[in-house]
């Protein structure tokens, strides 16, 4: 399992790898032979091990974590907003151009207030077990793919900052921008995990095939739509 976060000036990488140290090294030779990396934090995955030394850590309150989202006492809450589709295929040169541009746009340097601004894309890679079962075998379609694509943005206020809507927009445009510009390169299938108010056939995207199945269900255990929200499944 491997995830690759994207950002405006750097990337990360993150996944687990069940073998000796030695077999993933060789498979990370073609990442680490592009340059050196500012930490490396490749360690033995053994239970309880501590991670390396440019690791840190710290002890917050879970109060503070529910009712700010932070692990800062002087940062307000960090809000979000995020999307994610799907792709098929490796992405070509052409989209990749796509991304970068996105990324540069990202809006954090857009921000009139004391803001923390983070843009980001995030791939998930699928395969292996996931494709073990047909998009019909459960309600989660999304087989057979590539990766998984989530981009989004995070924005906080410091200093008891107010955010103004030019600031908001500015945030909410830029992931809107991302399903649109690159339509040509992914799916339209998203992840329910990572909801957008703004799909219009958001069961179709989240369900795939299943929406009708679903519906079904859905009938014989809630026939008078009690649990409901924005994005539930509705009644066939």
């Amino acid at each position: 399992m491997s995830i690759v976060t994207i950002q405006p000036n750097s990337v990360q990488m993150y996944g687990v790898f069940d073998g000796p140290e030695s077999d993933l090294q060789v498979l990370l030779t073609n990442v680490t032979s592009i340059g050196a990396a500012q930490c490396d934090n490749v360690w033995g995955g053994v239970i309880g091990a501590a991670p390396p030394q440019c690791n840190t850590t710290m002890t917050v309150d879970w109060i503070s974590i529910v009712t700010k989202g932070t692990t800062s006492p002087t940062q307000a809450r960090v809000w979000e907003k995020s999307d994610s589709n799907y792709a098929l295929a490796p992405i070509n040169s052409t989209g990749l151009d796509v991304i970068m541009g996105l990324l540069k746009a990202d809006p954090h340097k857009q921000g009139t207030v004391p803001y923390s601004w983070l843009g980001q894309i995030q791939l998930d890679s699928y395969g292996g077990q996931v494709n073990a079962k047909t998009a019909t075998e459960t309600a989660f379609p999304h087989r057979e793919v590539s990766f998984h694509v989530e981009y989004y943005v995070q924005w906080a206020a410091y200093d008891n900052a107010t955010a103004t809507v030019q600031d908001v927009d500015s945030a909410l445009e830029w992931v809107a921008k991302w399903r649109k510009k690159m339509a040509p390169y992914w799916t339209t299938q998203s992840y329910r995990n990572y909801p957008n108010k703004e799909i219009v056939d958001y069961m179709q995207a989240y369900y795939g095939p299943n929406v009708a199945r679903l519906q079904q269900i859905k009938a014989a255990y809630d026939p008078q739509n009690m649990f409901q929200f924005e994005q539930s499944i509705t009644l066939p």
